[in-house]
């Protein structure tokens, strides 16, 4: 909750957990990343899968709580996405549901997402090992 929302009074409660993921599209060959090629892929420096699709991160708002749980990941990532968040034409997604819609229908799209929100909506996409 940002501070002037706790200043209207508004109370933040838990009402549900689920696992966070980095997903891509269903039909992408890639099955894991590490912290590190995360890192690179917001730095800019990973720009092609394996397969030679174009690398296209999806990123939230600079204030976003998925933003703030990928930067926590490591030092390097969060150096990293600050850095994408300043570039220019980079894709970013206002909610969620568009990050999953955005890495669903976006050849070589990379975002975060949760297991919830893809199993309820049944995106088409894949998670991958983290």
């Amino acid at each position: 909750m940002s501070d002037a929302e706790r200043a209207l009074g508004l109370t933040q409660i838990e009402y549900a957990r689920t696992p966070f993921l980095i997903v891509v599209s269903s039909k992408m060959a890639l099955d894991a990343i590490s912290s590190a090629q995360l890192a690179e892929v917001y730095a800019g420096k990973l720009t092609r899968w394996p397969d030679g699709v174009r690398v296209r991160p999806v990123l939230r708002p600079a204030d976003d709580g998925d933003t703030a749980i990928l930067k926590s990941l490591s030092p390097a990532v969060a150096r990293a996405l600050d850095e994408a968040l300043k570039r220019p034409g980079m894709m970013v997604a206002a909610t969620d549901r568009d990050a999953a819609e955005m890495a669903e229908k976006t050849l070589g799209a990379i975002a975060a997402s949760s297991l919830g929100l893809v199993l309820s909506e049944a995106r088409a996409v894949k998670p991958l090992r983290l």
